[in-house]
């Protein structure tokens, strides 16, 4: 997943703009760059489900294949190893735990969307035909949700994806080995 930008020092840069210029034209500004940020995010989260779904399925079919003709070798004069079971115990593993991280990345996620001007009941009359208010209103929702949302991603669900796809290539690579390594 691409870098996604964090937001921390909007306040300050905000106040810098403020000075000398026109406060509503500045907060209706950064305003719309806050809300091309959160569709950014929720387009970053999106990606990362439809991944995540891709690679569960196609784990399925990765496990299916390996699978369906595994036999471990039944004669007395050849023997597997201990260390050969534990391998491919320690790939069923890995498996598993991949398919349950990836199960993590697309379940729904309690989100927070910020109040825009149209969803307003009415907006002059609850700020006395304040525009400024209601941008900076407005401002305020966009810092609060779009941290909130962004940090749910990266912090929760993204890290989950990329260790689910360590896991599912490590526990795919280990079944190989002993598949069509022989036990070894």
């Amino acid at each position: 997943m691409a870098a996604t930008p964090q937001v921390t020092n909007f306040s300050s840069a905000l106040e810098e703009a403020i000075e000398g210029s026109d406060e509503i034209a500045v907060y209706a500004e950064v305003n719309g760059e806050l809300r091309r940020f959160y569709d950014y995010v929720v387009r970053s989260f999106e990606h990362l489900r439809n991944k995540a779904l891709a690679l569960l399925v196609g784990e399925v079919a990765v496990v299916t294949f390996l699978f369906q003709d595994f036999h471990l070798p039944q004669d007395k004069h050849q023997h597997v190893p201990v260390y050969g079971y534990a391998v491919l115990g320690l790939g069923i593993f890995l498996l598993i735990v991949a398919f349950g991280m990836f199960l993590f990345v697309i379940s729904s996620v309690a989100w927070r969307f910020p109040t825009e001007e149209h969803d307003m009941k009415n907006p002059t009359e609850r700020f006395k035909g304040n525009v400024l208010e209601c941008y900076k209103y407005i401002h305020s929702e966009y810092l609060q949700k779009v941290v909130y949302c962004n940090d749910k991603i990266l912090l929760f669900r993204a890290k989950r994806f990329m260790n689910g796809t360590y896991a599912l290539s490590a526990g795919v690579l280990l079944i190989i080995l002993i598949k069509y390594g022989g036990g070894a």
